[in-house]
């Protein structure tokens, strides 16, 4: 079987628990913050999605794996939201102000955190709710692809020579 490796660095973006992996429309699996995940699939075409809870997420991947194929794919936000979300808070900001003058209120103070962090959290979902996640595929290091076997092996043979206190070569 092939193995697809979906990797989640530490984003501060994208804070979700977790995100949900589907291929070919079906739930493989989670992925945590700082996690590695390893999904067994068949070998051929596939439809790799992510989605996040409330409702963000990626658009479709198409990858085609061969048996005993292994790719591994970064999730990665939106590169552009160092920008955007300082431009999404002004653009929040004219909104509500705009909207408290034309309708002539006076609300408090607490009232127009509220007011500005809902506008902004309207105008955050519209722009976000879809494909602000997307799967870069990474390159593995060979000399991470080493089975459990090979590493057990290796392991033995360390602690076998050590215990005659001779150098050792791996």
């Amino acid at each position: 079987m092939a193995k697809l490796t979906i990797i989640r660095p530490n984003e501060w973006v994208n804070q979700a628990k977790s995100i949900n992996i589907y291929v070919d429309g079906k739930k493989a699996g989670t992925v945590g913050i700082e996690k590695t995940v390893r999904i067994d699939v068949s070998s051929g075409k596939h439809k790799v999605v992510l989605k996040n809870r409330w409702g963000g997420g990626s658009k479709p991947l198409a990858i085609d794996l061969c048996e005993k194929d292994n790719k591994a794919y970064e999730i990665s936000s939106n590169s552009y939201m160092v920008i955007i979300t300082p431009l999404l808070l002004i653009l929040a900001s004219i909104v509500y102000h705009g909207a408290v003058s034309i309708f002539e209120l006076q609300p408090s103070l607490l009232s127009n955190i509220v007011g500005l962090g809902l506008v902004y959290l309207l105008l955050f979902m519209q722009f976000y709710s879809r494909y602000y996640m997307t799967l870069k595929e990474v390159k593995l290091d060979e000399s991470k692809k080493r089975t459990k076997d090979e590493q057990a092996r290796l392991l033995r043979k360390i602690i076998a020579l050590d215990e005659k206190e001779e150098v050792y070569e791996v």
